[in-house]
């Protein structure tokens, strides 16, 4: 599912941001935290195959907790199948303060000063250089372990610039991590753990693709060779951001 997604172009760990609380990333229904690894992936590719506007997603069960009743076809994560709130039939207002709002109005802009306030409490030295090109320096005998970037008034939009920043900390992460793997496999970590660090923070992602175009093609092909090389890369993006958001502390 996820190989044919990106065949079509679809990039399924990037979504459109929205101001209602009850849109956005995939999210379990008990706990409020956010699905990790392939199961973001997955549910995500869900959300847009169907059209859903809802974030939420739990068990039949769950639901019925709360006094609904889902319909259709759930989607199996884990050893679970769970059902989105658009699915759930019902009315009382446990479910109504679950339900997306498709007229919502109300005037709201992203929280960027959050995404800088991550930056700084991960101490990476980023060097900024009037150049168009952004990249992780790894340690070396002549220095290195330091992030290289474009100052942020060369990015047509902020977007740009901190998912910029955040995929360079992902590879900054890896010596720090232990974590070991060829550049395409670095590229789709980073890539992908970008993206959840924005949708923990609930900052928009940005239009910028040029690693997803620049490595989709070497991606699908080691999809088709072996079936757990997404699931393997989306859990490590994962264990990426816990690691650069547990800086915060």
């Amino acid at each position: 599912m996820i190989t044919k997604a990106l065949e079509k172009g679809l990039i399924p760990w990037r979504k459109h941001w929205h101001p209602d609380p009850n849109r956005g990333g995939p999210t379990r229904l008990v706990s409020g935290s956010a699905y990790q690894g392939v199961d973001y992936l997955t549910l995500q590719l869900e959300t847009t195959r169907r059209n859903s506007l809802g974030r939420w997603w739990g068990t039949s069960k769950q639901w019925g907790a709360l006094g609904g009743a889902v319909r259709g076809t759930g989607v199996t994560v884990g050893e679970q199948v769970v059902f989105n709130v658009d699915q759930v039939d019902g009315e009382n207002d446990k479910l109504d303060q679950l339900r997306p709002d498709p007229d919502y109005r109300t005037m709201r802009f992203p929280d960027y000063e959050s995404a800088q306030k991550l930056i700084d409490a991960t101490k990476a030295e980023i060097r900024f250089v009037d150049e168009d090109e952004a990249f992780y320096e790894r340690p070396s005998h002549t220095g290195g372990d330091y992030i290289q970037a474009p100052p942020r008034r060369k990015f047509i939009d902020i977007r740009g610039y901190f998912e910029t920043i955040f995929h360079e900390l992902i590879h900054w992460s890896e010596i720090r991590r232990n974590w070991i793997g060829s550049c395409a496999a670095g590229e789709l970590v980073a890539e992908i753990g970008s993206c959840f660090i924005a949708n923990e923070l609930n900052i928009p992602h940005s239009d910028y693709c040029k690693n997803h175009h620049k490595y989709v093609a070497q991606w699908i092909e080691e999809m088709k060779k072996d079936s757990s090389y997404i699931s393997r890369h989306a859990n490590e993006a994962s264990k990426a951001c816990e690691y650069i958001l547990s800086l915060r502390k």
